[in-house]
């Protein structure tokens, strides 16, 4: 503290409380309007942090049943290509034991609306085998 700011040593406990307090007062609202930035920042962090928890559950959720899904498809023939969302795969392969037909018709339908793109994608992998894919 600076000289004009210290207290005699005589003075009562409760006045340097006032003094104290008087000192804070001045201070409080520059404080208040400096932290209100993290203030709104931690409110929006603890509104979010419950939809989060949320989405890791699912994620997790969606990590545990997707391997099992494609081991499932893979047992009754179907490959699954690397653009199929993890609810799909998840999805088929929770139903292939019940509703095979049902299963094998969306993969078929899946693979036909995609056919071109997939044709596309190999002849760009294998140039060589452009005749024979295209035939």
């Amino acid at each position: 503290m600076t000289d004009h700011h210290k207290l005699p040593q005589s003075m009562p406990a409760f006045k340097v409380i006032a003094e104290v307090q008087h000192h804070l007062e001045r201070w409080q609202k520059p404080i208040e309007k400096s932290i209100e930035p993290f203030v709104k920042s931690v409110s929006i962090l603890e509104k979010a942090s419950i939809p989060m928890s949320k989405i890791a559950d699912q994620i997790r959720d969606t990590m545990e049943r997707s391997p099992s899904a494609l081991v499932k498809l893979a047992e009754y023939g179907w490959y699954i290509s690397m653009d199929s969302t993890f609810g799909e795969i998840i999805e088929l392969g929770e139903q292939i034991e019940d509703e095979e037909e049902e299963v094998n018709k969306s993969v078929m339908n899946l693979y036909r609306g995609k056919l071109q793109e997939i044709q596309d994608e190999l002849i760009r992998n294998f140039p060589h085998r452009s005749n024979t894919i295209q035939a």
